[in-house]
């Protein structure tokens, strides 16, 4: 079968994976071997080896990396040409010494596609991810050229291009990278990571980062490697499992088995066995979620929607090593099989665009592979009705960019064409006129957006004084151990009547909390969202208000009905000097700032900021403190349309 070339999950191959050697007390022959490096998953839970951050060239002395998106453009704000690039960097000391780099491959979970691609280079010096900005890789350590477009600040040679089109974007790192991922298992010093970027990609795309909450949405870094010709195993010392997926193959129909086969020494004694299972890495033109098998099955049954390509993954852990392997399956029609036209099961795109700004629209299909030939669709994007007509970029194409250029109702029109059979679409989308201009509102105590505005309230609750209110306080603490030792809780609440607010919620870009710190932490420290009020001067650690308990002391029920707080992460705080502190809010923050003003599922109760497995506390000055500059302030940028 001819391959299909409109694939969401993108693997390009350096060279196959080696067999996997069988152990043997003598082994002479290297063993195949393959680790993936991932925070808080890989190669075991404990891993934190990994850090990342993006630089903004229009905002130059930003820091970035407590955000938990990741970025990249190189039209940031739209229009200006100025560019969005990320900084990777994972731990890859756990590949032993004298091991031969095979294979590269990099996964992200994107959050805002993107139709083009972004490079992949080698970084050249050290920076982390709390100092690194345009301008600087460390703090008074700055790039040779800004946005770290030196020759001594990156290599020239592009190791690999993203392309992140879907929700779960990976991408293999070519030939010439294995050399680079080389040096650094031979000298980890020599690893100071890597840059994405793209200064001629105007359409912009954003992945999670290391920040986020859920480990399993981390970027990773996965390296298959030749280990060394091993000499006998001493007495007790654990080798690594050994794991089959078996031999890509092609099958007719429905169905197939996998036959993998995994085997370990035992090793550890704790947990004195080994457990893997099966994942879907490709699956086309179909989503995981239509493949039926049982992950925990060596010889599993795999029922297969039609007819496409298929590639799974065979992972065995013994508690200590981590190995993988893989094995892709070419499904082919059967020879009678009737055609069926193709046809679009999911479809990404807005339905409702602002100029001047573009629709990014992006099609998967399901097909049968027939006719044979040519085993391909075309596509065919046209304007079906609208004020003017469409442009698109690549009218044939599975991704496109649309481009209106008037306000009005438009029915877009895509025909999916397999040589025999036609399947038409349409789909509306709505387009409005041009922003004029953003605005931003401040709230804070004595100050705005008045001199009068007595809006806001704040106080602390503290597990070891359960009963005290702090109402009062000029200061507010966050801390997981306080008294030192004891593993108490504190816990700030923040509150800002947000009636003043002028604009359209829906239309809201920006918002943070800006503090000033007596008390730095490295934190993190995370703000959630309250689900019922609290007055200042009755709250305490027991109670939201007198005769008014919360459901698990210290607001820390996260259960329906009953919840104290919601668990989405609004903002992430992470202040490290005594001075003005900004937090601005997460995706999940602006669309709780929309929900509060409209009504439409959060209420406006207030915020808490906690973190119980946070030790170094930090305080800061609360509504109460008599100069009101220093007080918490709340701003939102929107955006006035005409």
């Amino acid at each position: 079968m001819k391959p299909l070339t409109y694939l969401v999950l993108i693997v390009l191959l350096v060279s196959a994976l080696l067999p996997v050697s069988q152990p043997a007390a003598a082994a002479q022959a290297p063993i195949a071997r393959t680790l993936s490096f991932q925070n808080g998953v890989a190669p075991t839970a404990g891993y934190a080896g990994g850090r990342d951050t993006y630089i903004a060239e229009a905002r130059p002395d930003t820091v970035s990396g407590g955000e938990r998106i990741l970025r990249l453009d190189g039209d940031d704000p739209p229009g200006t040409g100025q560019d969005l690039s990320t900084l990777l960097y994972w731990d890859v000391s756990a590949i032993p010494p004298g091991s031969t780099v095979r294979e590269v491959t990099l996964e992200f979970t994107v959050t805002n596609t993107a139709a083009g691609s972004y490079s992949a280079f080698e970084l050249k010096h050290d920076w982390t991810e709390n100092e690194a900005t345009w301008v600087n890789r460390l703090a008074g350590s700055p790039w040779q050229v800004p946005g770290a477009n030196g020759t001594e600040d990156r290599g020239t040679e592009i190791l690999g291009d993203l392309a992140p089109r879907a929700a779960k974007a990976s991408f293999g790192l070519y030939p010439l990278a294995l050399a680079v991922v080389q040096r650094w298992v031979d000298d980890p010093s020599a690893n100071h990571g890597l840059i994405l970027l793209n200064s001629n990609q105007s359409d912009g795309a954003a992945m999670i980062s290391n920040q986020d909450a859920n480990a399993a949405n981390h970027p990773k870094l996965t390296v298959v490697f030749d280990t060394p010709s091993l000499e006998p195993t001493p007495a007790g010392e654990n080798r690594p499992p050994v794991v089959n997926a078996g031999k890509d193959f092609e099958v007719t129909g429905y169905g197939f088995n996998l036959h993998g086969t995994v085997s370990d020494d035992g090793l550890p004694a704790d947990p004195g066995q080994v457990t893997y299972h099966w994942d879907v890495i490709l699956a086309y033109p179909y989503t995981q979620e239509l493949i039926q098998f049982d992950e925990n099955d060596l010889n599993t049954f795999v029922l297969f929607p039609k007819y496409g390509r298929i590639g799974f993954r065979l992972t065995a852990t013994d508690g200590e090593h981590t190995v993988s392997d893989e094995v892709y399956i070419n499904v082919l029609p059967e020879p009678d099989q009737v055609n069926d036209a193709p046809s679009i099961y999911n479809f990404e795109g807005p339905n409702e665009v602002r100029l001047p700004n573009t629709g990014k629209y992006v099609l998967d299909v399901i097909d049968d592979g027939l006719p044979i030939p040519p085993n391909d669709i075309t596509f065919t994007w046209s304007t079906a009705s609208g004020p003017a007509p469409v442009t698109f970029s690549d009218p044939h194409e599975r991704m496109v960019t649309a481009t209106f250029s008037q306000p009005g109702d438009y029915v877009l029109q895509v025909d999916l064409f397999d040589g025999e059979l036609t399947n038409t679409n349409t789909y509306p989308v709505r387009v409005l006129s041009e922003i004029l201009e953003s605005r931003t509102i401040h709230f804070q105590q004595g100050r705005a957006p008045t001199s009068s505005y007595s809006g806001a309230a704040d106080t602390y609750l503290s597990q070891h004084a359960p009963t005290t209110r702090f109402g009062s306080a000029a200061k507010l603490r966050v801390d997981g151990d306080d008294p030192p030792g004891t593993g108490r809780d504190l816990a700030s609440l923040l509150y800002w009547d947000l009636s003043a607010f002028p604009g359209d919620p829906e239309r809201i870009v920006e918002a943070a909390i800006t503090i000033y710190v007596t008390n730095p932490s490295s934190g993190p420290f995370y703000l959630y969202a309250l689900n019922r009020p609290f007055a200042e001067s009755q709250a305490t650690w027991q109670q939201a208000a007198s005769g008014e308990p919360w459901s698990a002391p210290g607001a820390n029920d996260i259960t329906a009905p009953d919840q104290d707080r919601r668990t989405e992460v609004l903002a992430i705080f992470k202040p490290t000097t005594t001075a003005f502190y900004t937090a601005r809010f997460t995706s999940e923050g602006l669309l709780y700032l929309q929900q509060a003003l409209t009504g439409s599922g959060a209420g406006n109760w207030g915020l808490i900021l906690t973190h119980p497995s946070t030790t170094d506390g930090l305080d800061f000055y609360s509504r109460n403190y008599a100069n009101p500059k220093y007080r918490p302030v709340l701003s939102i940028r929107y955006e006035v349309a005409d």
